[in-house]
């Protein structure tokens, strides 16, 4: 495999950034709290609020870049046009093998189905004449 498109050090420093900015959040609502000062107060609320809104599109950030190495991995691993071509080719191979064989056991089945119709037919025909009236010869 080839490298990620972005490394590990980025997608562990942003891991990183979303911890410090939750704790951060949390230890600014812990002074607000205790905060007597109601401007400060709603100063330090405010402050908090940012951080868990920056924690959370960092949390985005973090998820899209996953996803973007994930589909990256994925691409990789898809054949080029030279195998898909002879892919292609093999599959239609395969459907023609399948139809020539499939083709005989159809005209089977349905020759079976013609016999089986003709001897209901002479068996219905031969019910509504009595036993043994019929001449052998």
């Amino acid at each position: 495999m080839t490298q990620p498109i972005f490394d590990d050090i980025t997608v562990g420093l942003l891991a990183e950034s979303i911890k410090l900015a939750d704790e951060d959040r949390v230890a600014t609502k812990e002074t607000a709290d205790n905060e007597k000062d109601l401007f400060m107060k709603m100063l330090l609320l405010q402050h908090a609020m940012y951080e868990g809104e920056i924690a959370q599109s960092f949390r985005a950030s973090l998820m899209i870049m996953r996803a973007i190495n994930s589909i990256g991995h994925a691409i990789e691993r898809l054949p080029d046009k030279n195998e898909f071509d002879a892919v292609k080719v093999g599959l239609e191979d395969t459907k023609l093998t399948v139809i020539d064989t499939l083709e005989p056991l159809r005209n089977a089945v349905k020759e079976s189905r013609e016999i089986k119709q003709l001897w209901r037919t002479l068996a219905l025909s031969n019910r509504d004449e009595p036993r043994g009236t019929k001449d052998p010869r």
